[in-house]
């Protein structure tokens, strides 16, 4: 489970993010992350090939939830 919260936590940096700036710059990082996590899945699952695609397919939703989460905190910003 520790290993899911490390892949949400660095790869929901996204281009489409409102203020970002230097999308280039994201989309760097993230493709330095997915090789990372890549190398750290394969090092740690030799046998389970299917585990980084796995990952990879629960991102949507982990952004998802995250501008949910987002947005739920402004709005008790708004309205406490």
């Amino acid at each position: 489970m520790k290993r899911c919260y490390m892949a949400r936590d660095y790869f929901l940096p996204s281009k489409y993010r409102s203020g970002i700036e230097n999308v280039n710059s994201v989309e760097a990082l993230q493709e330095t992350l997915i090789r990372a996590l890549r190398t750290l899945i394969m090092k740690n699952h030799p046998n389970e090939a299917s585990i980084f695609t796995k990952l990879l397919l629960k991102l949507p939703d982990l952004r998802s939830l995250n501008n949910m989460h987002s947005e739920e905190l402004l709005a008790f910003k708004v309205h406490p």
